[in-house]
Parts: structure tokens; C-alpha cells; sequence
């Protein structure tokens, strides 16, 4: 048998390293966590602007979900900053892409607007299950875009594919959205918690 160069007979950590890595993978699926997508200092600012406009948020409470609601493009989508940062997660849905080493098979046009949420440390500490597209006018969402804007306790759970997303500032997780991958939001134990969200559009 060939010498591996290992004399303890333990897998070498080289390979330990490739075998967490395809674990990993496997666990994870279509489901892609990446890290610093958006500044500190930018994420502060956005919270800043759902701050210094609590006219125009939208209460949302039904028995699945409770959150405040800024339409973010409605009201800044002729800013600069703005087409920066759809421009920016394109250029992150790309990379998706090649993470998953997928062409790009999807016929899209563009993202959905920009939402920044805000939710509010609650007894109940899981909201039910749910997913994002859901009847006929939503089934246009193909990928779905979820970033952090702050570090708070708590997460975004995957039960499907046994996954818990930590809300860690300027993180952001992408994944379909489709029933395969239904969604579990812990809402904060400490303190609120503030999201920026948007989807992909099929065209």
C-alpha cells in the first residue's frame, strides 16, 4: 500500500481539511453564507435611514410574523448609493453562481426592491416556518438575498438542510427560494434585529 506520510494511520490534516470542506457542502446545498458583503459603516447608515424615517414604516403583524417595514427603493431608488448596491448584489449573485459552479440558467430582470426590516426582541422566540414564494404573484422570486445589519442573538434556520445562520453584521445568505427551502427567523433574544432583504426576479 502507498505510504500516505502519515505513520499514525490518521487522516492527514490536508485531507481533513478537504473532507469538512465537502461535509460542509453537502450540508449547505444551495444555501451560500458570505461574510463582509456590505461595510460595518454601510450597514450602520442603512439603519440610520430606517431610523430617521418612522413615517413611512409599514407595521407588518400577522400571526406568523411581526416587523416593522422601510421600503428602501421606493423612497432612495433615484440616489446613487442605490444603484451601487443593486449593483453590487449582482455582482454577488454571480459569484453564487460560481460557488455552486452553475451557469447562468436563470432568466431574471433584476432584483425586487430593496426592504430594510426591523424586529423587535418578542416571546416568542421562532416565527413559523415559512417560505418565499408562496402563490402565484411571489413565484417570481428565484433567489433570495437576506443581509445582516447588526450583531444580534439570533438566526435564520434552514430545518430542511439542517442549517443556522447567525445574524452577524454585513453577512448575508442567499438561497432559492423555493419550497425545498423553507425558512425559520429566531427573532432577537437581546435588543432588535435589522435586515436588508431582496430577491431575484425571473423575467
Amino acid at each position: 500500500m502507498e505510504n500516505t506520510g502519515n505513520d499514525s494511520g490518521t487522516i492527514s490534516p490536508e485531507d481533513a481539511k478537504k473532507l469538512e470542506d465537502a461535509i460542509k457542502q453537502k450540508q449547505i446545498g444551495a444555501v451560500r453564507i458570505y461574510d463582509g458583503a456590505l461595510s460595518e459603516e454601510f450597514c450602520d447608515e442603512l439603519i440610520e435611514v430606517f431610523e430617521a424615517n418612522s413615517e413611512n414604516h409599514e407595521e407588518v403583524d400577522n400571526e406568523r410574523i411581526k416587523f416593522l417595514n422601510y421600503r428602501y427603493s421606493k423612497f432612495h431608488g433615484e440616489e446613487e448609493v442605490h444603484e451601487n448596491l443593486k449593483t453590487h448584489i449582482m455582482g454577488l449573485y454571480e459569484h453564487y453562481l460560481g460557488d455552486l459552479e452553475l451557469p447562468n440558467m436563470i432568466a431574471h430582470s433584476g432584483i425586487e426592491s430593496l426592504s430594510i426590516k426591523k424586529y423587535e426582541q418578542t416571546e416568542e422566540e421562532m416565527i413559523d416556518p415559512h417560505i418565499d414564494a408562496v402563490d402565484h404573484k411571489s413565484a417570481i422570486r428565484a433567489i433570495g438575498f437576506l443581509f445582516y445589519l447588526d450583531n444580534n442573538k439570533s438566526m435564520t434556520n434552514f430545518p430542511r438542510q439542517g442549517i443556522g445562520v447567525e445574524s452577524i453584521k454585513g453577512r448575508v445568505v442567499i438561497y432559492p427560494s423555493t419550497w425545498e427551502y423553507p425558512i425559520i427567523e429566531k427573532t432577537p433574544t437581546d435588543g432588535s434585529k435589522y435586515n436588508l432583504q431582496t430577491w431575484l426576479h425571473y423575467a
